[in-house]
């Protein structure tokens, strides 16, 4: 299984440790381990499909010298089906002993060949501002975690071994295009999602479920939109304002495909435009955003004759002079024409 061809073995010392090892290279993700063993994989999916990854395994030379020397996890990478895919190299960083494999895949092909590998689903939907990347990991739960290690006899041994383990963290990372718009873990960087767990969040139960939405922006439709905006003649700027709205997820975005008489025109997007600028001069970014959202105006849905009665509304509204709360609320009552 995938599982025992690439499980990690510690000499002697590390009885019983392999299966919990393991798991370092079934997910995507970092472990640590008492600073005496380390183990990362790091995934990324691009735009095109394709896939990169490394996976890095170090071990502290006096944890090594403790127990029989250790064969190189990764090596079977190097050769076999996966062989086109994957680099392996062995390293010394001070007193680290490091053996790196790094594989990548082109669009359509698989990082890892063998059935009980990790399978990572990426779904891929065009919207009207921007490219939508749904990355799912399914990895089945390793056998061992949670069982308690044996020293064969030896008491004082099987309790270091057991609060070695018992302190190894687990965070498993997901990269996609873009930034970030929905995951079951936390966000830590563009795109990314991670999440850290310990053995004992493991211990008898189901892997979490790995999931990550990201949106990379569509610059040839957002250009095309600015164009149409700007040859209107009185918003010259709207690339620019298109740009910093799709940033901020203050803009209708739905999936490209929407029927013809439900998309909303470049009129409509300026509009859009114009109620954001007049919240922005009176509100926070954080609560033109919660504007946008209770009034429905960012809504993927959202009708044309909303916006344009929502735009004609606010901007006959007087919120000049209102602290932040009460003008919140102001705008919410002028959009919805209360």
């Amino acid at each position: 299984t995938f599982s025992a061809q690439y499980g990690v073995r510690i000499g002697d010392l590390m009885r019983h440790f392999a299966k919990v090892m393991a798991v370092g290279l079934n997910v995507i993700g970092i472990v640590l381990l008492s600073g005496c063993v380390k183990v990362g994989v790091d995934m990324t999916v691009a735009p095109d499909g394709s896939s990169s990854a490394t996976m890095l395994m170090g071990i502290d030379k006096n944890l090594e010298e403790m127990g029989e020397a250790t064969s190189n996890p990764f090596a079977d990478l190097a050769k076999g089906p996966d062989a086109k895919r994957w680099k392996v190299r062995e390293y010394t960083e001070g007193n680290w002993k490091m053996v790196e494999a790094v594989g990548k895949a082109a669009p359509g092909e698989k990082l890892f060949t063998d059935e009980d590998a990790p399978k990572l689903t990426v779904r891929t939907g065009q919207h009207r501002l921007t490219t939508r990347y749904t990355l799912t990991l399914q990895a089945a739960m390793p056998e061992g975690i949670g069982e308690a290690p044996a020293a064969e006899g030896d008491e004082q041994m099987a309790k270091l071994m057991g609060a070695m383990m018992g302190s190894m963290e687990f965070k498993f990372a997901l990269t996609g295009p873009g930034q970030v718009v929905a995951t079951t873990g936390a966000t830590t960087g563009p795109g990314r999602a991670e999440w850290n767990l310990g053995v004992k969040d493991l211990s008898g139960k189901a892997m979490p479920d790995f999931k990550v939405t990201t949106e990379l922006v569509n610059w040839t439709n957002l250009g095309r939109l600015a164009d149409q905006i700007a040859a209107g003649g009185t918003m010259y700027d709207a690339g620019i304002r298109l740009a910093d709205a799709v940033d901020r997820r203050l803009l209708p975005n739905p999936p490209a495909n929407i029927r013809a008489k439900d998309k909303l025109s470049a009129a409509d997007y300026q509009a859009l435009l114009e109620i954001i600028e007049r919240l922005d001069e009176q509100l926070s970014p954080e609560a033109v955003t919660a504007v946008l959202e209770k009034t429905g105006l960012s809504d993927e849905d959202v009708t044309s004759a909303k916006v344009q009665a929502a735009h004609a509304r606010l901007m006959e509204a007087d919120l000049q002079g209102l602290v932040e709360k009460s003008a919140s609320v102001a705008a919410v009552q002028a959009i919805a024409g209360k």
